[in-house]
């Protein structure tokens, strides 16, 4: 494993490899919405099944939303690796619930995406991240 090194705390040096540079951070916007399921879910299955879906739900576009990229700016944007953590039993999505995003790394298109859900007490219920191919269009440039 090769350490990556924080661009801002060290000094250039002729010799410095640029490849273990850090990438550029990602804004510090944060997305969120409240939402809560439409129709009752019967069973676990439903309720982490939408939970799921609303804990992904445009997780790997949130860089390029929150950098003012329109979603047809992008020639590719698919997903290489995500993971779902869920920290509650007995999940009742039928009460109102936060989902909030935002990127940790963009840069080189990849990018690095978290995603959160809180309950209506402000307990998290559960945690996403998701790493993403994302490459905008060649007349944009590397921007992403």
């Amino acid at each position: 494993m090769r350490p990556i090194l924080d661009n801002g705390n060290i000094e250039k040096s002729p010799k410095q490899n640029n490849r273990i540079d850090s990438p550029p951070p990602a804004p510090s916007t944060i997305t969120n919405e409240k939402f809560r399921a439409p129709v009752a879910l019967d069973n676990e299955a439903e309720q982490v099944s939408a939970l799921a879906f609303y804990a992904d739900k445009g997780l790997a576009y949130v860089p390029a939303l929150h950098s003012a990229y329109d979603l047809w700016q992008a020639s590719a944007c698919a997903t290489l690796q995500f993971s779902l953590r869920i920290f509650v039993q007995d999940l009742n999505l039928g009460n109102l619930h936060m989902a909030e995003q935002k990127a940790l790394v963009a840069g080189n298109a990849r990018a690095f995406s978290e995603g959160r859900i809180w309950n209506e007490n402000g307990h998290l219920v559960a945690s996403m991240t998701q790493q993403t191919i994302l490459r905008p269009n060649a007349d944009l440039g590397p921007h992403l």
